[in-house]
């Protein structure tokens, strides 16, 4: 990262100050009991998801929306950003390739045909994992997990069928896990409720945003948080352009992500063609619990244009 670009360090959430905490506990409270929406307890002190409980509120902050201004999450997912600017009088929109718009008896009703159609070819994809006959893909590799890749090779000869068995069926409950949970409450990811968008009339729409279908200078704030590191570096970088394309003069692109790997700041920022008006690196708190998944630092940066 070039030399003038320099970070804020936060070690811990409290260190925000008493209107950080404040809006992280409103931020919680809209998410949880307004939309509905599952909290990840990965902490003791953690209300929602440890990123989530700095992020949220520091991207409403940082934003400091008006009545009447018009706002973009790009990636949104199920996040509360769109919403808590639209209830802030904002004309809010939100973006999200994979968004699912639908009520909840509606995604329960494709996640239970989807389960349905899987359980049927099980006894298929078995025959070909033993014989190692017939093309196309097993029930392993229809799930968007990793966990359920396997490839189509015959088992090792006189392999146990019940064991072959209990292995589809292990790869359709990680495929299926978060599927059933979204059916009772929406997660970071959805569902995204049809009613709860007409309530703070927020205009969701599918599509990605490294091609906004959005004229040039029409938004006054752009937010993308935790969503770019996720893609490929070409994407990333187009991303960027395209959501300093649609601000307007003088509006602010917030943007976060999870230190996975490389620092990408110094790149975005150049990629942005806007000046950098706080950089912050927040620490993952020390108390987590364990697990298998990444718990990485987060990096916000706020851009103006």
């Amino acid at each position: 990262m070039p030399g003038a670009l320099k970070y804020r360090y936060v070690k811990n959430v409290r260190d925000e100050g008493f209107a950080f905490s404040l809006a992280m506990r409103y931020v919680c409270h809209f998410y949880t009991a307004i939309m509905r929406g599952q909290a990840r307890h990965d902490g003791p002190n953690t209300l929602m998801k440890y990123s989530r409980d700095w992020e949220y509120p520091w991207v409403l902050l940082r934003s400091e929306v008006l009545t009447g201004q018009k706002t973009l999450d790009c990636g949104s997912g199920y996040s509360p950003i769109p919403f808590m600017w639209a209830e802030a009088g904002a004309k809010s929109h939100a973006i999200d390739r994979d968004a699912v718009i639908c009520s909840r008896f509606s995604y329960a009703v494709r996640t239970l045909i989807e389960i349905v159609f899987d359980l049927m070819k099980i006894p298929f994809d078995v025959l070909r994992k033993v014989t190692g006959g017939g093309a196309g893909k097993s029930i392993a590799n229809t799930g968007k997990s990793r966990s359920c890749d396997r490839q189509d090779a015959p088992d090792p000869a006189g392999a146990n069928l019940a064991t072959i068995m209990k292995r589809y069926l292990a790869g359709l409950t990680i495929k299926f896990k978060y599927q059933i949970k979204r059916i009772w409450q929406s997660d970071f990811w959805g569902p995204v409720s049809p009613s709860l968008l007409k309530r703070f009339n927020v205009e969701y729409r599918k599509g990605t945003f490294t091609k906004l279908p959005y004229d040039d200078n029409c938004f006054d704030v752009v937010s993308c948080i935790s969503i770019l590191e996720h893609m490929p570096h070409p994407d990333m970088i187009s991303g960027i352009k395209e959501m300093a394309r649609v601000l307007k003069k003088n509006g602010k692109l917030i943007i976060t992500y999870d230190m996975l790997a490389e620092d990408l700041t110094g790149g975005f920022v150049e990629a942005s063609g806007m000046t950098p008006i706080e950089l912050v690196y927040f620490r993952k708190p020390d108390d987590l619990y364990p697990t298998d998944e990444p718990q990485p630092d987060v990096v916000g940066i706020c851009l103006v244009k």
